[in-house]
């Protein structure tokens, strides 16, 4: 709400994008900012209005305007309308008709969403026009807002009041470690926390993650011209069992060429319903400029979608005395890079690197690789409480990084990796943390 207050205050403004997966609660939170900003809602869904679709065949914002009105039999007033134009996808001209919104009408709030839509930006491959748009991600609920969800406010001072050497005391890391397991269990779906949250029963959480599994899984159908459905059901159903290790296409089908299954891989990654972990050097910033585009891990949208797609009974799961080694660590590491992306800018393209070096005598992989200021911390995931940390020494006797984090069961603590002047100063901390990493270090961790 934050990112889109800010921008419905400003004087001039241009539309905005927003983007992110089926569920994820893209036009509930447009309702919710016109009701906040009290302001008037023209909302226009493109698929249930095709008739809209001739209004968008020239980029005349006047004529667009005008059959908006005459179709929702709404009046626009530019000082307190807002204009919502969801499922953008269902009608690709209307995507090139947004920049003259900004040109033409800048005091005019418009806001564009569809599910679909990267899909449709990469397949038309759509000019962008830069400078004339701005753009939001949406993701699940992270670990913070989840609490926030729950009114949970000693748990969210423990989240904000955290710094380098501050105690957390046993209770209340032991209470932390128990609202972790809820979340890991349920996830971060809109509609799954709220029935959650209203129900507080983890099986009625189940059935609509189950029904939310299978609605993704119907909007294949749509996809069936570029890559066949039992194809994409392949992939999407093997994303949560190879979840921690490098995706290889032979373990989701021998009988598959490669090249068939990173069609239906990319097209799932264009949904935003999976997301990719590259391998990259560690050499320095930006990550992304020496990413490997043939390495790389997978991320499922949600860790309580995780759950329920490797047929984990939720029930049964709130009994397993250390849930975040189910699966072997499988869980750990999806939780960590979904938080990991929930805490980067709401502007800013989702991106998650790891490190990873293959050799006989010496191979070793750090699980992420987060970027502070000119450098670069690497974080390594532990399910437990104790883990060797023979990949993360392998990494810092190569790159020297004045700082590296752990993320596991424990309490946090402050080590160091090496001896004399170059040692590495490790900061470990509970995986609860694992969303404040990016505060963290722009407080200055990385520096001292």
């Amino acid at each position: 709400m934050e990112p889109l207050r800010a921008w419905s205050r400003r004087e001039e403004r241009k539309p905005l994008l927003l983007r992110g997966a089926r569920q994820v609660g893209k036009s509930f939170l447009v309702r919710m900012l016109a009701e906040a900003e009290q302001l008037d809602l023209l909302e226009a869904n493109l698929e249930r209005h095709p008739a809209l679709a001739g209004a968008f065949r020239e980029p005349d914002p006047a004529r667009i305007l005008a059959a908006l009105e005459l179709t929702l039999r709404r009046r626009i007033h530019p000082a307190r309308t807002l204009v919502f134009l969801d499922e953008l996808q269902a009608v690709p001209q209307a995507f090139r008709c947004l920049r003259y919104f900004h040109e033409e009408r800048p005091e005019l709030r418009v806001i564009a969403a569809g599910s679909l839509l990267d899909l449709m930006l990469h397949e038309r491959e759509f000019s962008v026009p830069v400078g004339r748009l701005e753009y939001v991600h949406l993701k699940p609920l992270t670990f913070e807002e989840f609490l926030r969800g729950r009114r949970n406010e000693p748990a969210l001072e423990i989240l904000a009041r955290f710094a380098p050497g501050a105690e957390i005391s046993p209770a209340e890391h032991e209470s932390m470690m128990t609202e972790l397991r809820i979340f890991v269990t349920v996830g971060g779906m809109p509609e799954v926390v709220s029935t959650y949250l209203r129900t507080g029963s983890y099986l009625e959480a189940e059935h609509v993650k189950e029904a939310l599994l299978a609605t993704l899984r119907d909007d294949f159908a749509k996809y069936r011209r570029r890559v066949p459905e039992e194809r994409l059901r392949k992939v999407l159903d093997a994303v949560p069992r190879r979840i921690g290790s490098k995706l290889r296409y032979v373990d989701i089908d021998p009988g598959e060429r490669s090249r068939d299954l990173s069609a239906a891989l990319d097209l799932l990654c264009r949904a935003l319903l999976v997301h990719r972990v590259h391998s990259v050097s560690g050499h320095g910033v930006p990550l992304g400029a020496s990413k490997d585009e043939r390495r790389f891990k997978v991320l499922l949208l949600d860790v309580g979608l995780v759950s329920t797609a490797c047929g984990f009974d939720a029930v049964a799961l709130d009994q397993v005395p250390d849930l975040l080694r189910v699966n072997e660590g499988a869980l750990a590491e999806q939780f960590v890079g979904q938080e990991l992306l929930g805490s980067l800018p709401h502007q800013k393209e989702p991106a998650l690197h790891f490190w990873a070096r293959e050799a006989k005598s010496s191979s070793a992989e750090v699980d992420y690789l987060v970027e502070s200021g000119p450098g670069v911390v690497p974080v390594e995931v532990k399910a437990g409480r104790t883990g060797r940390l023979r990949s993360l020494h392998q990494y810092v006797l190569a790159h020297h990084p004045g700082l590296a984090i752990r993320l596991n069961s424990d309490r946090p603590s402050v080590l160091a990796l090496g001896e004399g002047a170059k040692a590495t100063r490790l900061l470990s901390l509970p995986l609860y943390l694992a969303g404040q990493v990016r505060r963290i270090l722009a407080g200055g961790a990385s520096r001292r």
